[in-house]
């Protein structure tokens, strides 16, 4: 395959970047249109088809960053990779080979949100670094044996999303996310799915469990104890069975649609839902798929 040349280019404003097709090389910083001086108004980096090794010099000149986002890229990290980026808050790998490892987050303490998609995560306490974490979405991803490491040490994450991954197992958190707000499992395969761990998250105010295969049988009534609650997505023949009045906090119900499924249509349900007088909301939870040759983008 020919090798694609480099480039580099203004994304929708002038703090946005593109580069595509670089190679980082260790210790090089890369250079903003070839410029070897600071630049303090991009805020946003996309890296595309990039290979090499990325090393805290990486991102130095570029001292106003707050968003990194790698699609495509066969890279490596090494310790302490986005440490020069002192005003880092969110970082995406999507569908890239890179080896995920905590070293790789120490001196990163500014980072809100991290998204990865389509890698391989370690039995390991990855993101524990990141003190300010507030948000982890993991998708497509598989991990490693049980996986009860990964979720170390996230004190401060509230929003935490798992869609179309394989788990060993999933549920022994709570003394590391008793400050979890939001948990969505969706599309996934879970050989364990324990719900204890979860039923003592007391701050979580919105759960999504649906369309995932576990070999685990879940006691949804056990979510009843759960104070905080508002909003539920369940199995729609949950619903059925589901005495909402025993939630405490309970005031939105998410029924959930996937594509080429009808949209469930069932009168009784809905009069349940009005006699109680609860909210309820048809939510999409299938996956679209986009043609990007055929998408024409405006700027």
């Amino acid at each position: 395959m020919e090798n694609l040349k480099p480039s580099m280019y203004c994304g929708a404003s002038s703090h946005h970047i593109h580069c595509e097709n670089f190679e980082f090389k260790t210790g090089e910083k890369l250079l903003i249109f070839g410029r070897d001086e600071v630049d303090n108004t991009t805020t946003w980096l996309d890296l595309k088809n990039c290979t090499g090794r990325i090393t805290p010099e990486t991102f130095s000149l570029f001292t106003a960053l707050d968003y990194i986002n790698f699609e495509g890229c066969t890279l490596e990290f090494s310790a302490k990779a986005f440490a020069a980026v002192k005003n880092i808050k969110a970082i995406d790998i999507r569908e890239s080979k890179v080896s995920i490892s905590k070293e790789i987050f120490e001196d990163c303490e500014t980072l809100e949100s991290v998204h990865l998609k389509d890698l391989k995560i370690p039995d390991q306490d990855c993101f524990s670094p990141l003190k300010k974490l507030n948000m982890l979405t993991i998708e497509e991803c598989q991990f490693e044996n049980s996986n009860g490491n990964i979720f170390r040490n996230l004190f401060s994450l509230q929003y935490l999303i798992i869609e179309r991954c394989e788990l060993p197992i999933f549920g022994d958190v709570h003394q590391d996310l008793k400050n979890l707000e939001m948990l969505i499992l969706m599309h996934n395969k879970i050989g364990e799915l324990k719900c204890d761990g979860i039923f003592n998250l007391l701050k979580l105010k919105e759960i999504a469990i649906f369309n995932n295969e576990t070999v685990s049988v879940i006691n949804y009534e056990r979510f009843q104890t759960m104070p905080l609650l508002e909003t539920i997505l369940f199995e729609n023949n949950v619903y059925k069975t589901l005495d909402f009045r025993a939630f405490p906090s309970l005031k939105l119900v998410k029924i959930g649609t996937l594509t080429d499924v009808p949209t469930p249509a069932d009168d009784e349900l809905f009069k349940k839902f009005d006699d109680m007088n609860i909210t309820y909301q048809f939510t999409f939870c299938g996956k679209i798929e986009v043609d990007m040759s055929k998408v024409m983008i405006c700027a």
